[in-house]
């Protein structure tokens, strides 16, 4: 795989609200995915399916604790990279309503340092 295909799976790995929805919960700190399933009211099977994805896209991992596995950001460089994109988006429809913000998870676009 090249550079190209490793960054088309990134954005298909980013194209997901409810993986979208889960790096937003996981940057407040490390979850369960009990606690995950709880905070998005989502089915378990769709939150296993969500984070065995960002899992091999290498956005997220886990540690294992005890019988629960605690999720957490791998690299926050995913946060700056949804960040730009959200600035990319304001700035190519200047002066058009903002569509591109879901106000469910716009909050992940705040700047955080890093």
């Amino acid at each position: 795989m090249d550079r190209t295909d490793l960054i088309i799976e990134l954005f298909k790995a980013l194209s997901d609200r409810t993986r979208i929805a889960i790096i937003n919960y996981l940057k407040e700190g490390d979850k369960s995915s009990s606690d995950i399933q709880q905070a998005l009211n989502r089915s378990q099977s769709t939150i296993s399916q969500q984070l065995k994805t960002l899992i091999q896209n290498n956005i997220i991992d886990y540690r294992e604790v005890g019988p629960k596995k605690i999720y957490f950001i791998k690299n926050q460089g995913v946060l700056t990279l949804l960040l730009n994109a959200t600035r990319l988006l304001s700035n190519l429809n200047k002066g058009k309503e903002d569509l591109y913000v879901d106000n469910d998870y716009s909050d992940i676009f705040e700047q955080r340092p890093l």
